[in-house]
């Protein structure tokens, strides 16, 4: 299953932070995933079942952009922190 990393900016002013957004899943096989729109990939996670997405984005108030996606063999959860520097 494909999954899409969207972060939205649900305030009234500017989103203008370094944003780091991680992504975790249990018992599934990812098969790729990639950072887009000017966020990076961050190798520096430890855990097999975990990627981190890194960027700093200009998000206007109640504007949402794709950042990322995870493509797994099969449909299945993950769970997603974001971290606001």
């Amino acid at each position: 299953g494909l999954v899409e990393v969207d972060l939205l900016n649900g305030g009234d002013a500017d989103a203008l932070a370094p944003v780091k957004v991680a992504i975790k899943w249990r018992e599934a096989e990812l098969l790729a995933c990639d950072a887009v729109a000017g966020f990076g990939k961050s190798d520096s996670v430890t855990d097999t079942n975990a990627t981190r997405f890194v960027g700093n984005p200009r998000l206007a108030p109640a504007e949402h952009r794709t950042i990322g996606w995870l493509r797994f063999r099969d449909a299945k959860e993950v769970a997603c922190e974001v971290r606001i520097e």
